[in-house]
């Protein structure tokens, strides 16, 4: 949990405190779900929503920028930390959270919203014995539900899913050690980030039935914090790497094959700590970060790496994912 949270220490002064007892491993975000991206054809409209872990809340903007309607408040901001968001194919809005207080036996919530944002059904209670902690959600297509959950102390986590009504089902499944974010492409393959400690990350790949498969990925990550995948499987990496301000970290996104091969490309992205990184039905690619600890922002990128707009700022704090939602009307 301490990599997301030490990027964001200067802006959220309870949280470095608490990581102290917490193993070391930082609560990643986002997981990043794209929903209704694989469609080919351009949208007619969609919702830019971002999870903010400064202040518990969900921001939702237009596609020039603008913000607009909800924005929901998903916990307290002094006991509760916003780690995973996505939006389902339907628009249902699924927020999770992490209890920070309960340090000795870590749980979450993941509670939903309609697309107004009104609460809605189901609400998951995440319990976990010792140093676990629930660390990003990711909603299929059909409205399945996949909840990452990271193991301290160098091992593995995993993932439990649930049924669109909140109860249990398969799989569960073991990742490799200290995952941190979460994704699942057009066809249902599970896309995970992970940090093996020694400066060894990776990306690991796994069926819907939760059988690992191909590609794994190891080379060109850095503190890996946030996966999206591209309609035509182009897998996007959100990176932390050396050198940003006040011990923060710089941020580069990676972008691979969908058989794993690269990087195709690497976008630097400044001086600045990503929280997460997701892609619209047109490819461009929205980093959200905290710059220097003492700001936060989302910007966007074409796919050869060019800035393009909108960049948003307001409403934005500490974002530790990033979902965009394509309407079908």
């Amino acid at each position: 949990m301490a990599k997301l949270l030490s990027r964001y220490t200067l802006s959220i002064g309870t949280v470095a405190a608490f990581l102290t007892g917490c193993g070391g491993y930082y609560a990643g975000n986002a997981p990043v779900t794209v929903s209704g991206y694989g469609a080919v054809q351009a949208p007619r409209s969609f919702k830019i929503y971002v999870a903010n872990i400064g202040n518990g809340t969900i921001t939702t903007y237009e596609p020039s920028g603008t913000q607009t309607t909800p924005t929901i408040q998903t916990g307290s901001s002094d006991t509760d930390y916003l780690f995973g968001m996505a939006v389902g194919p339907d628009g249902k809005i699924y927020a999770l959270n992490f209890h920070s207080l309960e340090v000795s036996n870590s749980s979450g919530t993941l509670t939903t919203f309609k697309p107004d944002g009104t609460p809605t059904t189901p609400t998951i209670q995440i319990k976990e014995d010792g140093y676990r902690s629930p660390v990003a959600v990711a909603v299929d297509q059909q409205g399945k539900i996949y909840i990452l959950n990271s193991s301290h102390y160098d091992s593995p986590g995993f993932v439990r899913t649930y049924r669109p009504d909140g109860r249990p089902t398969k799989p569960t499944f073991k990742t490799s050690v200290n995952p941190s974010s979460i994704a699942i492409d057009a066809n249902g393959k599970i896309y995970v980030t992970n940090d093996t400690g020694s400066h060894h990350w990776s990306v690991t790949t796994y069926l819907p039935d939760g059988t690992p498969t191909t590609p794994t990925i190891t080379r060109g990550l850095h503190d890996p914090v946030s996966i999206a995948i591209a309609a035509d499987g182009t897998i996007y990496v959100a990176n932390i790497t050396p050198g940003g301000p006040d011990g923060t970290g710089a941020g580069a996104i990676s972008a691979y094959g969908a058989d794993g091969t690269g990087p195709l490309e690497r976008i630097r992205t400044g001086p600045s700590a990503p929280g997460a990184v997701a892609l619209d039905a047109e490819g461009k690619i929205y980093l959200g970060s905290m710059h220097g600890g003492y700001s936060s922002s989302v910007k966007t990128y074409k796919l050869n790496g060019d800035r393009t707009r909108p960049t948003i700022r307001t409403g934005v704090d500490g974002p530790s994912a990033i979902a965009i939602h394509t309407s079908s009307s």
